[in-house]
């Protein structure tokens, strides 16, 4: 199952989130607030596992206007199964 999961961050006040352009890679704390907004979630449960958890690429036209210190929305793909639905 995919799942996108989107949190707003702003680069100039969150620089530690490792977000200074909208393509730059998740950071550790980005993938942790992701990690964490799907175990709060009830659909699922203990027996969930993490496959991947990437950068949901914003659109171009955003890239192309995005200037320092702007606010970045920023979205993970998280790819997630049951343990026993293997």
């Amino acid at each position: 199952m995919t799942i996108d999961v989107m949190a707003t961050r702003t680069a100039a006040a969150m620089p530690e989130a490792g977000a200074r352009h909208p393509l730059s890679p998740l950071s550790a704390a980005e993938i942790l607030s992701a990690v964490a907004i799907v175990r709060s979630s009830d659909l699922f449960g203990d027996r969930t596992r993490f496959e991947t958890i990437e950068l949901f690429e914003p659109l171009k036209a955003d890239v192309r206007h995005f200037r320092p210190g702007d606010a970045i929305d920023r979205c993970a793909r998280v790819n997630i199964f049951e343990a026993d639905r293997i």
